[in-house]
């Protein structure tokens, strides 16, 4: 359960940090990736791209 728990908060980060960058924001991906998981994927998708 533990190693679960782990790869869950490795991986959160990184794919919200990967969907987030190319927009301007990488932070906050991988913030509301690590918090928020699937959800905070779907956010950062659904965030405009700043100017």
């Amino acid at each position: 359960m533990e190693i679960l728990f782990l790869l869950l908060a490795i991986v959160g980060p990184v794919v919200g940090y990967l969907i987030g960058n190319p927009k301007g924001y990488g932070i906050l991906g991988a913030v509301l990736g690590f918090f928020l998981g699937f959800i905070g994927w779907i956010i950062m998708a659904v965030i405009p791209a700043k100017k």
